[in-house]
């Protein structure tokens, strides 16, 4: 993982969602994109990285998350990214053991 040194403050830029996903997303799917980020992050709660996807069908749960894990692919924290490979590996591990 690339970490900056010890000595130079850490710059923070934005991040943005790719343009074309942002063109099939709806007002409240970006709201939701922008909120997870935030928590798998840190910035939402101190100390508290994660969030959990829970709502009534047909709101793009989906496309939200499929969103998140794109943007955090190509812009994301080497941390997360991390997280995210490892996470997907996991949940492979398990589907394949169920079968």
């Amino acid at each position: 993982m690339n970490s900056p040194p010890k000595d130079k403050k850490e710059i923070r830029v934005h991040v943005v969602v790719d343009p074309i996903l942002c063109k099939v997303l709806r007002p409240h799917q970006r709201e939701g994109v922008k909120f997870m980020y935030d928590c798998i992050t840190g910035a939402k709660i101190d100390g508290a990285y994660g969030c959990i996807m829970a709502d009534d069908m047909g709101l793009g749960k989906t496309l939200q998350c499929i969103t998140l894990l794109w943007t955090v692919l190509k812009q994301g924290p080497d941390s997360i990214l991390f997280f995210f490979l490892l996470f997907f590996f996991f949940f492979l591990y398990n589907n394949n053991n169920k079968k």
